[in-house]
């Protein structure tokens, strides 16, 4: 056998035909942006800090509660443990690896106990701390009911919002009947760790779920319930996040949604105020646009991309590809209708 190593081509193939690679320069290109898409609200940085720290005080006892409630789970799971282990009578694990069965003497009661014995013994200890524990735990913060944690669930919170505050109209003999959806408990404030969340498209859609719940709110249907208070999107600055798992005790905490009945909610009223109301133009109805309004300035984007240096010489490649390619087709159908027409003379 051949002690000669393969030989590694690293080049360009020797059957690829080389591609005259033209030289190409970068240009810009104008484009449309989209005029349906709702910008994040602009706030200034003392605001969202004050905001933030006003919310974690409004958390308070929320980690407390989510922690205690933890340590009680993991209890719980793990006296189901000793007791699925023991509900057959098994020993231990070790007393059935040696093969003995161990007996153990009790001083006080003068009886033997066998080690599954004490088994159920100490299961059963471990589910009476676990009641106990049950009992003497405080219940849930009063805030924490109007509280929204988590991006999934404040998205179906608005679009749940937003799907009430439509209405359903119904015609009859007696003429047309509009009935409005029993209406959930409102948003108000909507914080959102933007500079914190990587990529930032996961929480991309929120400005205009907002703007829509916004938006309806403002229609008719709720004239006779009265119109709610808009909900406020607060993007929060970088390490908003973990200060706001801190106060709720949880791993992560991106996006937490209050409602508007908070108790202790106005107590951020002042600063709510300032934070810019989000709506959709082309959502609010004609009886409440102002007429003085003016239009939307149109957005134009510059998106980068190449071109080849020579305009001329790469339409002529290209006209030339396209000719070769076009002969190439016309000399495979030639070829094909002479090879029929040598079967059809042999035949």
């Amino acid at each position: 056998m051949s002690e000669k190593t393969a030989k590694t081509h690293t080049a360009v193939s020797n059957r690829a035909r080389a591609k005259q690679a033209l030289e190409r320069k970068v240009v810009y290109k104008s484009v449309l942006d989209n005029p349906h898409r709702i910008q994040w609200p602009s706030i200034p940085m003392n605001i969202g800090n004050s905001l933030l720290s006003r919310v974690i005080a409004l958390l308070d006892g929320v980690a407390s509660y989510h922690l205690l409630r933890d340590q009680v789970n993991r209890a719980r799971k793990k006296a189901r443990r000793l007791n699925d282990g023991t509900s057959e009578g098994r020993p231990p694990k070790k007393a059935k690896k040696d093969g003995m069965h161990l007996l153990v003497a009790d001083s006080n009661q003068g009886t033997d106990v066998t080690p599954g014995d004490s088994q159920d013994m100490s299961a059963k200890g471990q589910q009476e701390e676990v009641e106990n524990q049950e009992v003497a735990s405080p219940g849930p913060p009063a805030v924490l009911r109007f509280l929204t944690i988590g991006v999934n669930e404040v998205t179906k919170r608005l679009e749940a919002q937003a799907i009430a505050s439509r209405q359903a109209v119904t015609s009859s003999n007696d003429g047309i009947a509009v009935t409005a959806a029993t209406l959930p408990s409102p948003l108000r404030m909507i914080l959102a760790c933007s500079a914190d969340i990587d990529p930032p498209i996961l929480i991309g859609h929120l400005p205009g779920l907002v703007a829509t719940c916004n938006s309806a709110a403002r229609g008719p249907t709720l004239s006779t319930q009265g119109t709610p208070a808009p909900i406020k999107l607060v993007p929060l600055p970088k390490g908003a996040e973990y200060a706001l798992s801190e106060a709720l005790g949880l791993r992560r905490a991106s996006v937490v949604a209050i409602d508007a009945d908070a108790p202790g909610l106005s107590m951020l009223d002042d600063l709510i105020d300032q934070v810019p109301t989000l709506a959709a133009s082309w959502l609010t109805p004609q009886s409440l646009v102002n007429p003085e309004q003016s239009l939307v300035p149109t957005h134009i984007k510059q998106l980068r991309t190449s071109a080849p240096k020579d305009i001329k010489a790469a339409k002529q490649k290209r006209a030339e590809g396209k000719a070769a390619a076009k002969e190439r087709q016309r000399r495979r159908r030639k070829e094909l209708s002479d090879r029929k027409t040598r079967l059809s003379i042999t035949t």
